[in-house]
């Protein structure tokens, strides 16, 4: 498979704006007709999605897992994990992609920062053209990527976590 291939894993809800990213995927699609778009996982806006894949004349290019057990596998084959939310908690896929090592696209929201810097990854704003412009800077391989030392964020995070409850 010679085009670029775009993984985002997560539940088929407003928040996170699945709809966004295949508009701008439509966009990359137009410029490279070999890239595709995994979307891995299920929620009440999957048929609306699957609808606006087929009005877009993606459905060949644009594939539906539904729910996997271990995602990992996927991370690993995809060239751009993307994320579109509008927020997020803590955004774990985030932090699976980095574990991983895959190149990260995400729109600008409250907490991205806390997972993902400006060295790890490409931080774009919540709208269409920024989330395609950013999705094409992997077309050139132009999305910045630091290694991610997994085990010294897991031990800041468990330092916070003692500090949070007063223990030592």
């Amino acid at each position: 498979h010679k085009g670029k291939t775009f993984l985002t894993i997560g539940r088929m809800s407003p928040e996170k704006n699945q709809a966004r990213m295949i508009n701008a995927f439509a966009q990359i699609h137009r410029e490279s007709p070999d890239s595709r778009l995994i979307i891995v996982g299920d929620g009440p806006l999957e048929t609306s999605l699957k609808t606006l894949v087929s009005s877009l004349g993606l459905a060949d290019s644009v594939v539906f897992t539904g729910q996997i057990p271990n995602p990992f596998p996927l991370y690993a084959a995809a060239d751009c994990f993307v994320l579109s939310s509008d927020y997020e908690g803590q955004p774990m896929v985030i932090l699976e992609s980095l574990v991983v090592g895959v190149p990260i696209v995400s729109t600008r929201f409250a907490s991205i920062t806390d997972a993902l810097s400006s060295k790890e990854g490409l931080i774009v704003d919540r709208d269409t053209d920024a989330l395609a412009h950013g999705m094409k800077a992997v077309l050139t391989d132009d999305v910045p990527q630091a290694s991610f030392d997994w085990r010294a964020y897991n031990q800041a995070a468990i330092n916070e976590f003692r500090l949070a409850i007063g223990a030592r």
